[in-house]
């Protein structure tokens, strides 16, 4: 009997233990990986909008919106784009007798010199309706 409980404890003794500094490590890897890209994803185009009073229009899958950034490069409903492929791309994606309305996302940092012509080039566009400013609401919201 004795033989037995000798064997008994030195099997209790010799158990397997897990260790858990390799998840660990993993757990952080993916933790610093998403912490990196999280921010990477949610501003693609960084635009600080100016501070404006008023009502938002529901957004529609077919609006055209055009945005410029702090560094003057220019975007079509988030992909960039030169001046002159921004302008081909409205005039051949407008129905001239519906008329659409543009809507501009300018930076508040921007030289409005330089927003103006461009609101003034898309309106002489047929078929645009209206160029509407993109401003920032004071509780934090975009509006149109």
């Amino acid at each position: 009997m004795q033989r037995s409980k000798r064997q008994r404890r030195k099997a209790l003794a010799h158990l397997p233990e897990v260790s858990l500094t390799p998840l660990i490590d993993t757990l952080l890897v993916l933790l610093v990986i998403f912490m990196v890209t999280t921010p990477i994803v949610h501003n693609a185009i960084k635009i600080e909008l100016p501070q404006g009073k008023s009502h938002d229009t529901g957004k529609t899958p077919e609006e055209l919106v055009v945005a410029l950034d702090v560094h003057n490069q220019l975007f079509l409903n988030g992909k960039p784009c030169t001046q002159e492929i921004l302008l081909k791309t409205i005039e051949s994606s407008i129905n001239v007798t519906a008329g659409r309305t543009v809507f501009i996302q300018a930076d508040a940092h921007n030289v409005w010199g330089k927003v103006g012509a461009l609101v003034s080039k898309i309106k002489s566009i047929p078929g645009v309706r209206c160029v509407a400013m993109a401003m920032q609401k004071e509780d934090g919201r975009r509006a149109a």
